[in-house]
């Protein structure tokens, strides 16, 4: 007999239970009216959007199609799950070391070919892991997007005409 799905209740209870203790710790996200408006106003349903913050919940509430494969930034920036580079205190440059380098050019490849009309970044004074702190995303932007709109917390990027 084997002891794997005994190892597959373990891993998914433990799991389970980590993630219970750290959303139980953690306040709710507000929600973001002026943002969902202002991107819903500037785009159409089938329009791509890019958001670029821990707090993808904002996604559902725009409602808009994603730019990119990747739904999450945690690999792109070491920000991953369970770790020291999770918490208040950590900063792009401390998780730079646990992050997949080989992902950013095919993060620029998709927003290259999807050219998002408005990009999403969490505003620098909630985060230390905001597009500023990555030159190739950051470089992206400044050709791409006028200058960013703070609104409910977020940095809010438009695509520049032609």
């Amino acid at each position: 007999m084997t002891h794997a799905p005994a190892l597959i209740g373990i891993t998914v209870a433990v799991f389970w239970i980590v993630n219970l203790a750290y959303y139980a710790g953690r306040p709710a996200d507000a929600p973001a009216p002026n943002l969902v408006r202002f991107v819903r106003a500037r785009t159409e349903p089938q329009d791509a959007v890019f958001i670029w913050t821990q707090r993808s919940h904002v996604l559902f509430e725009i409602d808009r199609v994603y730019a990119t494969r990747f739904l999450s930034n945690e690999l792109l920036t070491g920000r991953t799950y369970g770790s020291k580079h999770r918490g208040a205190s950590a900063t792009a440059e401390s998780a730079r070391g646990t992050a997949v380098p080989e992902l950013w050019p095919a993060l620029l490849e998709d927003l290259e070919a999807e050219k998002p009309l408005v990009i999403v970044d969490d505003a620098p004074e909630r985060s230390n892991f905001t597009i500023d702190h990555y030159p190739p995303l950051a470089a992206f932007v400044r050709a791409h997007y006028d200058s960013g709109r703070m609104m409910d917390g977020f940095c809010v990027y438009v695509r520049k005409a032609g």
